[in-house]
């Protein structure tokens, strides 16, 4: 009997060796629900070390018994299961769902970021596609993920499209709006009017398709500041509109239909101040450019420029980019003369220009006509006297 327990004794203390064994060798499970470390009263900092054999400079979690901050020191933190998808980092303010976040797109291979959850997604500036703009006041302009923040009203359809390719105007995703009667429309959400935004403001949009039946507006949730009447495109092309900022109050983008419109596709829109828009800057680009036949006749070579102004009186003129325009006269009869500086074009360049904004005159529809040094600017709607207190885009290609 002596011997029989011996042996269970002997065979139990073996069996508990070899599981102690065996488990500091194998892999380690703690089939548990939570996991607490630390001593509440000890005020000091608590670390998670991960032993690679470095001794002191082994990689450790810690978490600042004062601050409550943690930091890992590790020059490397890979995220991700190694599959080819969406990456994403959530900043946890109580917001749920708007919570903002950065996500890495795998199929555009772009970072986003987002201030207010799902459908605020944006480009960064910097090799992001079509580039970001903090002045943006559309909440969801590009239409990356989902058609968020925008209202279809009437009985239209409205939804995103991510093909053909040739329907996308930027990034993997577009918008189209099929209006089926009058008054049928979508408009983005409204957004206060941050204190900062004064002067001129304007909207653009990037679009396909459509036709005269849609106009193109900004609106303050009860009547449009301003209307575009929007002309067919076969290919995507920019429509832009130019404003008084608002003091107060909301504003965003409405597209409405004045009867059964043909369907149109939508992306990159904005509507902001003035100086802030993604429209491109380009300076001392070479080539040759085929410009919409409304401006000028196509294959124009030499050296394009833009710059945004605004003509105050007929006399100055303030530019947002550029400095190749030295100021502004009075022509007469309905003209207003820029004159450029010399020297950034060898020869007189071919001008255009989007239409004007006034809140002096009626004019609209500029044409302009390159003399010399000079380029007039003539708002056809204006029967006599100079142009006065108008924003423009000017753009001038020459030698």
């Amino acid at each position: 009997m002596r011997n029989f327990k011996k042996k269970i004794y002997i065979g139990a203390i073996l069996l508990t060796l070899f599981s102690l064994i065996a488990f500091a060798a194998g892999v380690k499970i703690l089939e548990v629900d939570k996991l607490q470390i630390g001593q509440p009263s000890s005020g000091s900092d608590k670390e998670l070390i991960f032993d690679t054999g470095d001794g002191a400079s082994n990689k450790k979690l810690v978490i600042d018994d004062t601050t409550k901050d943690a930091s890992l020191n590790s020059n490397n933190f890979t995220l991700g299961d190694g599959a080819d998808t969406d990456k994403k980092y959530i900043l946890d303010l109580g917001l749920g769902a708007a919570n903002p976040f950065l996500i890495y797109n795998s199929t555009t291979d772009k970072w986003r970021f987002a201030n207010t959850g799902a459908g605020s997604e944006t480009d960064f500036g910097a090799g992001g596609g079509a580039p970001s703009v903090d002045n943006d006041l559309t909440t969801n302009p590009d239409f990356e993920t989902n058609t968020a923040a925008w209202t279809n009203n009437g009985g239209g359809t409205f939804s995103r499209i991510t093909s053909p390719a040739a329907d996308i105007a930027f990034g993997i995703g577009s918008a189209t709006f099929d209006a089926a009667a009058s008054t049928d429309n979508i408009v983005a959400d409204q957004v206060a009017i941050p204190p900062g935004m004064r002067g001129k403001c304007e909207a653009k949009i990037v679009y396909k398709d459509g036709d005269a039946l849609l106009d193109f507006e900004v609106f303050d949730g009860s009547v449009a500041l301003v209307t575009k009447t929007l002309a067919t495109s076969a290919e995507f092309t920019n429509e832009f509109v130019n404003f008084d900022c608002p003091t107060s109050g909301t504003i965003g983008v409405r597209i409405i239909a004045t009867g059964n419109a043909a369907s149109i596709i939508i992306d990159n829109v904005f509507v902001g101040q003035v100086g802030f828009t993604n429209k491109p800057v380009v300076n001392d680009v070479e080539g040759i450019f085929d410009i919409d036949s409304i401006y000028t006749t196509p294959g124009q070579t030499g050296k394009l420029k833009f710059v945004s102004a605004y003509i105050n009186q007929p006399t100055t003129i303030t530019t947002e980019f550029g400095n190749w325009l030295d100021s502004a006269s009075s022509g007469g009869g309905g003209l207003t003369d820029l004159i450029i500086t010399a020297g950034v074009f060898i020869n007189a360049p071919f001008c255009w220009t989007n239409d004007a904004s006034s809140n002096a005159d009626a004019c609209a529809n500029i044409n302009t006509l390159p003399t010399n040094a000079l380029v007039k600017i003539q708002g056809i709607a204006c029967s006599t006297g100079a142009l006065t207190n108008q924003f423009i885009s000017l753009y001038c290609m020459g030698e």
